[in-house]
């Protein structure tokens, strides 16, 4: 089966819709939240905020450091769980499309506060890419703001239709079925139709 994931990532988590085609369609297989931080460890969630709390700029950098390395380990552990999930249902992934706020290089940010925010969605789409990357999983990276408009390139379709397809794949499921979830199907399902 022709599968793909598509994941929106968010500061400390991602939200994660598997994708496989049916027919001329696609059908979401599932969706979940994954946690991309320590919920014990509340600084994990926006490491690079430490450097507004702490005065001594080495300091910082080194629990900065800690902090990320933290996170890449439990992107690691929860993409790795979440694939052999996949597995275990027969569902097998080469593709995963990574849905993020924004590809800005945070160094290029002057207002520090902002550039913290950056370097936390950076450090995010990265640390979910290297975890993918090691279960053999290749992914693409796609910027919310030109989504749409990269899939309607793509598939010739309309923004319009392409919003009501999206729509229509989580109406039967249940629970909400937000932007984000959204936006991690339309890029999943252009990742199936694509040879990448």
């Amino acid at each position: 089966m022709n599968c793909a994931i598509g994941f929106r990532i968010k500061t400390g988590n991602a939200i994660v819709v598997a994708v496989a085609r049916e027919g001329k369609g696609f059908e979401v297989v599932d969706r979940r939240i994954i946690s991309l931080c320590d919920p014990a460890l509340p600084t994990t969630r926006q490491p690079y905020h430490v450097i507004e709390e702490i005065a001594d700029a080495v300091e910082a950098e080194r629990e900065i450091a800690r902090l990320c390395r933290i996170v890449r380990q439990i992107a690691k552990k929860e993409v790795s769980k979440l694939i052999a999930s996949y597995k275990k249902q027969k569902y097998e992934f080469s593709k995963a499309a990574l849905v993020v706020g924004s590809v800005i290089d945070p160094q290029k940010i002057g207002n520090p506060h902002v550039r913290a925010h950056a370097s936390e969605g950076k450090l995010y789409r990265t640390v979910v890419e290297e975890a993918l990357r090691s279960a053999g999983v290749r992914a693409t990276i796609f910027p919310e703001r030109d989504l749409l408009k990269t899939v309607a390139k793509q598939t010739g379709k309309t923004e319009s239709a392409l919003k009501s397809i999206a729509t229509d794949a989580g109406r039967n499921l249940q629970g909400p079925w937000r932007a984000d979830e959204k936006h991690a199907f339309l890029a999943a399902s252009i990742l199936i139709n694509r040879n990448v």
